[in-house]
């Protein structure tokens, strides 16, 4: 049977980020930032409570909750409480949020200091896309683009799985195309010795 050949997945151009950043509105700006500094997905997001920042040891966990769409409550789409450690930059969104939150509850709140859902991070990007003339792009294009910034960067795969969470390496698989440059810069590294 023929090999099943993987879609490449769209990741934001620096540049497209730069104005997706510059241009979205809080509270969104943050959560854009969030959601590409932590490969998070938007359900995971949106159900994160401060009880799920470990500050002592700069992480989050992301806990297993009901699917149930019509109460709006995102569900883990792995099944099973995870971990994820945080970089400077998100950590730094966290200590803001603290401060400025009304919330004893959920991290991330909309404009009227409600609890985020999906659709409302959609609608909201969606919109800043469309004007900017921003193609393919979907909140879980961040996701994509904290994995194909990370092995650009030289991260290896099966690091990259596992901040992403992946079951399986092969899911993970989609960003190996990006892995040649980061080879290229490594092989280029190896000089012969002089003697």
């Amino acid at each position: 049977a023929p090999k099943d050949i993987k879609k490449k997945p769209r990741f934001f151009s620096v540049k497209e980020l730069i104005v997706i950043f510059t241009l979205a509105k809080e509270p969104y700006r943050t959560i854009f930032q969030f959601l590409f500094l932590t490969g998070l997905r938007i359900g995971e997001l949106s159900n994160l409570i401060w009880d799920d920042w470990d500050e002592e040891i700069q992480q989050l966990k992301i806990r297993v909750v009901s699917a149930d769409k019509k109460k709006r409550v995102p569900g883990n789409k792995t099944k099973h409480e995870e971990f994820i450690p945080l970089c400077q930059d998100a950590i730094q969104i966290l200590e803001i949020r603290r401060k400025t939150n009304d919330s004893d509850n959920f991290i991330f709140l909309n404009k009227a200091g409600n609890r985020l859902d999906d659709d409302n991070i959609y609608r909201n990007l969606k919109r800043l896309l469309i004007k900017e003339n921003i193609k393919n792009g979907y909140p879980h294009t961040f996701r994509h683009t904290f994995a194909s910034y990370l092995v650009i960067k030289g991260v290896s795969l099966y690091i990259v799985k596992e901040l992403l969470r992946h079951k399986s390496i092969k899911e993970t698989e989609i960003y190996s195309h990006l892995s040649q440059e980061s080879t290229r810069s490594a092989v280029e590294m190896l000089r012969l010795p002089i003697s």
